[in-house]
């Protein structure tokens, strides 16, 4: 398979993670709460799906070695996704636990290989590509049909193709950061004004959690700057934004009444404080294994059925990615997580340093939207989403990719010869 051809296969897997292929196949999908807990399969979009994992996996089996060197750089996932398989043993939905926890496997293999055979800009730039397609779908059925491009359940909301607003907020805001941080290489003046155009419509879809999470985000940024530069150059900038991140703070404190307003949000943010409250009991009595991988939310059965009378109104998630993964596995599966977290985190600290190009900003910027965004929503862990598909990537990728470290700041002259261009690989 060319490299051209595969490239495309990928693009092709993040429109699909994005819920865009679903959203085209299938247009009049409810985007409500009882849509999306009674929404059986799309068999298009299935279909498209099973053709893309056969592409990655007879990759796989042409080159194991390759692909299992990466496995060994991602290893301290591994007893993660071992506690979400062996979770169908004390899982109140045994059948439903093993299922999606062989998809979170299945994803999980396939963005090790995206990591194994791409770097940090060209993961991402495959993803702007993949939302550049669907801004221009955007743009055509807004002037055909514009009212597919509306919530159901929220008209005033944009959710473009995909199947709820949310949705659509989450790859517009996500949409920003790639195309702010990682410009196309033969088109670098669309940087700007993609970027624009992603603001627009994530502003547009009305989507709270992705807006703040994005702001939170570029937040992050002079901090990065800073810990680029080195010596006496460090601290005027480490100044400047520790006092930003101050004046945000006591911003957000005083006016802490008002903040969910800004958002379209009530002051229990849509329900939202009352049902974590019910969430935490839950949690509560099966704190250290959970109630199995993706099991607790099984709509009016179950032990989802109480919470749901409760609140009054059909919950499909519990709105936080922190809170689904402890009602999954428990506080025992977030542990065996956590390694694998502080991996990235290290390696993305590694990668701002190796990187000079703004390329080297996105994997951070991207874990601080992505942990602020799973305040609200739950997308931390997910079997079919892009969130976790793009952190394992970005992790292998980093492993898998290293550079020579030439200290920002300081110029490559002075270095030997073999030292001089900062991207130059370490032998494998």
């Amino acid at each position: 398979m060319t490299n051209k051809w595969y490239r495309a296969v990928i693009v092709l897997l993040f429109l699909s993670l994005t819920y865009v292929l679903v959203g085209l196949t299938s247009p009049n999908m409810s985007d409500t709460d009882l849509g999306v807990m009674n929404g059986g399969l799309h068999h298009p979009a299935v279909e498209l799906n099973a053709l893309i994992y056969a592409v990655m996996l007879y990759r796989f089996a042409s080159r194991p070695q390759h692909y299992l060197r990466a496995v060994a750089r991602m290893s301290a996932l591994l007893p993660f996704l071992a506690i979400c398989l062996l979770s169908a043993l004390w899982s109140t939905d045994p059948a439903h636990s093993l299922l999606h926890s062989t998809a979170l496997l299945i994803a999980s293999v396939v963005a090790i290989m995206v990591g194994a055979d791409f770097e940090i800009p060209d993961i991402v730039r495959m993803f702007s590509i993949a939302s550049l397609f669907h801004i221009i779908l955007v743009g055509c059925f807004f002037v055909v049909a514009r009212s597919r491009m509306y919530s159901p359940s929220d008209p005033l909301s944009l959710k473009g193709l995909t199947t709820h607003k949310n949705v659509f907020g989450f790859e517009m805001a996500l949409a920003v950061l790639a195309f702010s941080m990682v410009p196309f290489r033969r088109l670098g003046l669309l940087r700007w004004p993609l970027t624009a155009i992603a603001m627009t419509l994530l502003i547009l879809s009305r989507s709270s959690g992705s807006m703040v999470a994005t702001i939170g985000a570029f937040c992050v940024l002079p901090f990065l700057f800073a810990v680029r530069f080195r010596g006496v150059q460090r601290v005027p900038l480490m100044m400047l934004s520790s006092l930003g991140a101050i004046l945000f703070a006591v911003f957000a404190f005083v006016n802490q009444a008002e903040l969910p307003y800004l958002f379209s949000k009530d002051s229990t943010l849509t329900g939202r404080t009352g049902l974590w409250e019910l969430v935490r009991v839950a949690i509560g009595q099966h704190p250290l294994l959970g109630y199995g991988f993706d099991s607790f939310w099984q709509g009016l059965r179950g032990d989802s059925l109480n919470i749901i009378v409760t609140v009054g109104w059909l919950v499909p998630t519990a709105h936080n990615g922190y809170y689904d993964v402890l009602l999954g596995v428990g506080f025992i599966g977030v542990a065996l997580f956590l390694p694998a977290f502080f991996q990235m985190l290290a390696r993305s600290l590694r990668y701002l340093s190796t990187e000079r190009g703004s390329a080297g900003l996105f994997p951070i910027a991207f874990i601080a939207f992505w942990l602020i965004y799973n305040l609200n929503e739950s997308a931390l862990i997910t079997r079919s989403g892009i969130p976790f598909v793009l952190f394992v990537a970005m992790s292998v990728s980093m492993a898998m990719h290293q550079k020579l470290t030439v200290p920002y700041g300081y110029p490559a002259a002075g270095y030997p010869d073999d030292l001089h261009y900062v991207g130059t690989k370490l032998p494998a």
